[in-house]
């Protein structure tokens, strides 16, 4: 089966090559991934992302799932998703398509996973400013749904190479890690993890799903919702009109030794429907 194309689109085809590469490295056989398209694609690039997922297909490695519309039933696909990946395409509001897609996603409610991997194809003939487009795409998922397990692939520049005489595309790999610092989850600056050409591959090897969460939470506060559950959680002198109350329980022994380990702080937020 060959697959003829024009010049025009050779970025997008580069793309999908940098996107093959990191499903092999993220994902064991076997794991789930889906794979979520805008609900309009131009057929040019239609053309492109369909041959990847076929291509990705073919080599039997992973349980591969569409999505594109919102599910109605979980009956089908009971098992929980391993990850994501989520093209961007151009003639759309990138992060209007993006929030749109997650909510689909979110229909899948058992199988749908926001601690998975997350990755984002935005494919984009044209340069644009890619740390910046990184920056609001990745704090699209954040704000969205907490998802932080997520990078972005997006053609970064364009260098010329003087050993081949031409112009050599350069794609980044973005990720953002919003407890970095005291920022307490509300760091918004992405970095650039690594870089990929066609010619070289990842420049510099790194890990593009790292940990997240620091060990040292720098007294960042833990907002927990809580509710009555005698032994493990006891609430007492409670009343709307009063701003103090005393909690306990086993639940607070354990969050107590974990604050301590991991150096936060802890805010509870009373479920005003436990003593109704």
């Amino acid at each position: 089966l060959l697959f003829f194309f024009p010049v025009a689109i050779m970025t997008p085809l580069h793309i999908m090559i940098c996107l093959e590469e990191i499903i092999s490295k993220q994902f064991l056989p076997g794991e789930i991934v889906v794979f979520s398209l805008p609900p309009t694609i131009p057929d040019e690039y239609m053309l492109i992302i369909d041959a990847a997922i076929s291509n990705i297909s073919s080599k039997e490695k992973w349980p591969l799932i569409i999505s594109s519309d919102s599910q109605s039933t979980d009956a089908d696909i009971p098992e929980p998703q391993n990850g994501y990946v989520i093209f961007l395409v151009p003639d759309e509001d990138l992060l209007t398509s993006l929030e749109i897609q997650i909510e689909t996603l979110q229909t899948f409610s058992f199988s749908y996973n926001r601690r998975g991997k997350f990755i984002i194809v935005v494919v984009l003939e044209e340069f644009e400013d890619s740390h910046i487009l990184s920056n609001e795409t990745l704090n699209t998922v954040w704000n969205k749904d907490n998802i932080v397990n997520a990078v972005v692939i997006i053609r970064a520049m364009v260098k010329y190479d003087a050993t081949m005489n031409q112009d050599r595309e350069v794609y980044g790999i973005y990720s953002l890690f919003p407890f970095q610092s005291e920022h307490c989850g509300e760091f918004n600056n992405s970095d650039l993890l690594d870089q990929w050409t066609l010619s070289e591959g990842f420049l510099k090897g790194n890990d593009l799903m790292p940990e997240k969460l620091p060990k040292d939470l720098l007294g960042c506060f833990l907002h927990i919702d809580i509710y009555n559950i005698p032994p493990l959680v006891f609430i007492s002198n409670y009343s709307d009109t009063k701003a103090s109350y005393d909690i306990d329980g086993i639940i607070l022994v354990f969050l107590n030794f974990i604050s301590e380990a991991m150096n936060f702080s802890i805010k509870f937020e009373i479920d005003k429907g436990w003593n109704s």
